[in-house]
C-alpha cells in the first residue's frame, strides 16, 4: 500500500474511534447526571427537605397507610439528600416504584421501572456488557491497532523527524498517537 492509501486508512479508523469513544463518553456522563436530569424533569424525583439522615420508621408507617398489601423489596437512599428516597414495592405481581421524602417519609409520587435514569444507566450499561458490548470494545481495541500500524507507513520513516533537534508539529502529533500519550 502506499503512504496516500495508509493514511486513508488511518484517517478512517481514527473517525470510527473517534465516535465510539464519543458515544461512550456522553453515555457516561448521562448516566452519571441521570438522577440530577430527573430531579429537573418532576417534582417526585426531589426531597422536601435536605436531612442526610433517612426516618425509616416515618418511611415504613407512610408505606403501610398508603400501600398496605405491598411487599417491599428494597429501599434506595441516595447519597445527595436533594434527592428523594426510592422504594421499589411488589403489589399483586406488578412492580412499583414510591418517592419519598427521606427525613418525614411523605409520599412524593410513584412511577414504574421505565424512567430516564434507567435508560441512560442501561445505554452506557449495555455498552460495556452483553454481546453488543463486546462486539464494541472489540472492534474499538481492533481500530487502535489498525491506527497504530498505519502511522509508521505513513509517517516519515517512523517519526525519524521527531528525533532530530527541532521537530515540528506534526511529528510530535505522530509520535504522541503511535506511543498512545494524550495531552
Amino acid at each position: 500500500m502506499s503512504a496516500k492509501q495508509w493514511f486513508n486508512l488511518h484517517s478512517w479508523a481514527g473517525l470510527v474511534v473517534g465516535v465510539l469513544l464519543f458515544v461512550i463518553c456522553v453515555s457516561s456522563t448521562l448516566a452519571t447526571l441521570s438522577h440530577e436530569i430527573e430531579y429537573l424533569t418532576e417534582s417526585k424525583y426531589r426531597a422536601l427537605s435536605s436531612s442526610p439522615m433517612t426516618n425509616y420508621p416515618a418511611i415504613e408507617s407512610s408505606l403501610n397507610k398508603h400501600y398496605p398489601n405491598a411487599q417491599v423489596l428494597y429501599i434506595h437512599s441516595h447519597k445527595q439528600d436533594y434527592l428523594a428516597t426510592e422504594v421499589a414495592l411488589k403489589i399483586n405481581d406488578t412492580f412499583r416504584f414510591v418517592y419519598l421524602d427521606a427525613a418525614s417519609g411523605e409520599v412524593l409520587g410513584e412511577g414504574e421501572w421505565a424512567r430516564i435514569s434507567r435508560f441512560l444507566r442501561n445505554w452506557h450499561m449495555n455498552l460495556s456488557m452483553g454481546w453488543t458490548g463486546k462486539l464494541i470494545v472489540t472492534s474499538l481495541s481492533i481500530l487502535v491497532l489498525i491506527l497504530l500500524v498505519s502511522s509508521f507507513f505513513f509517517t516519515d520513516a517512523g517519526g525519524k523527524a521527531f528525533l532530530k533537534s527541532q521537530p515540528h508539529f506534526y511529528c510530535i502529533n505522530a509520535m504522541v498517537g503511535q506511543t498512545g500519550i494524550s495531552l
